[in-house]
């Protein structure tokens, strides 16, 4: 079975969960309705998916999605 953990990092600084979900498009509605102006990258990270945005005071933050297996 597969959850899909979200993620946030401010830049340079460490990572903070923000949530888990059942399906890669649940977790990509998370992020959406979090930060609406998220903009899909390219990632190196094998099962990861990385997402750039604003909040709503103007700074920069990176979202992401990681794929984790449960057994």
């Amino acid at each position: 079975m597969k959850v899909y953990v979200i993620t946030s990092a401010y830049p340079m600084r460490p990572e903070e969960y923000e949530g888990v979900a059942k399906s890669f498009k649940d977790a990509e509605k998370f992020i959406r309705s979090t930060a609406p102006n998220a903009r899909r990258n390219d990632s190196d990270r094998k099962g990861t998916v990385s997402y750039t945005c604003k909040d709503p005071l103007g700074h920069w933050l990176s979202m992401f999605i990681h794929e984790e297996e449960l057994s």
